[in-house]
Formats: structure tokens, sequence, C-alpha cells
């Protein structure tokens, strides 16, 4: 079964019309963005002097942490119509087999692009993640999963 399609003109109009900074190199300085971060962590490892604690895992550890991202990715999945950008400029693709995706994604960067709420949901490399977005109101939903998921806003107060 196929876990991936290239979207259709309408999609892509739709999400070119939602995220017209996609174009730019460096699309996430773009100052029509707003950033939150989130995270396994309770706050930035940088300031909790446990440095070496993603080095020193075990991969027991690392796969738990992995269950807890990928269960709120499967959330993202099932409230949204999520598009992922191909490697090659200007193709996007929406994910057709949600397991199968969320496999071959796991513990990988990626985007998740979610043009009706307008938020970018950028995936780093240490169970952190950054959420783009344009506009309070319209994230509000997206922020509400955050909340009732076992993640954790950073740098909030």
């Amino acid at each position: 079964m196929t876990i991936y399609r290239r979207v259709n003109l309408k999609n892509k109009q739709k999400i070119t019309t939602a995220f017209p900074m996609l174009s730019d190199k460096y699309w996430e300085e773009s100052p029509l963005f707003k950033v939150r971060c989130i995270s396994i962590w309770d706050s930035w490892l940088f300031e909790t002097n446990t440095p070496n604690l993603l080095g020193d895992a075990t991969d027991e550890q690392e796969q738990e942490w992995e269950k807890i991202l990928n269960r709120f990715h499967y959330t993202i999945l099932d409230s949204y119509d999520v598009y992922l950008k191909a490697n090659r400029k200007g193709i996007f693709k929406e994910i057709v087999n949600k397991h199968k995706a969320l496999d071959r994604l796991s513990g990988f960067m990626f985007e998740f692009f979610i043009p009706d709420i307008k938020v970018i949901y950028s995936v780093g490399y240490d169970f952190t993640a950054h959420v783009y977005f344009q506009d309070t109101q319209l994230a509000d939903s997206f922020f509400q999963l955050i909340e009732n998921s076992e993640l954790n806003f950073l740098n909030e107060s």
C-alpha cells in the first residue's frame, strides 16, 4: 500500500496560500511566524544541568520517548489534514497510510504542514519540536492537543 501521494493542485494551492513564505529557503525566520517550542522534557536540557541525558540514555528510554512523540503525531494526523514537503522543491505529499508513515518518520526530523490552521510542526532531533504559527486563535486547537498530550511547552510562564 502507498504511504504518501503527491497532493492535487487544489491542495497545493491551499498549502502555498497558507504558507507563502515557503518559497524562501529560510522560511523559519519569516516575520509572519510566531514560534512555540515543545518537548517531552519540561525545560531545555542545557538548563537542567543534564547535558549527557540523551547520550547516556538506554535504548529502552529512547524508545519510550519516541512513543510519546508518536502518540502525539497520531493525534495530529487524526485531527487535521496534514502534508509533508518532499526533498524536491515545491512538491508536497499527503499521508495515505498514517501508521506506516509514522513508522518511517519516527526518529527523524520532519515537518507537518497544516494549512487549515496555518501551523507548521517541525520535529527536531532531541525530542523537541517547534510550532510555527501565524494566528494564535487559529492555532489554539493545536495548542490544546499539546496541553492534552504528554508534551510540555518550553520557556513559557
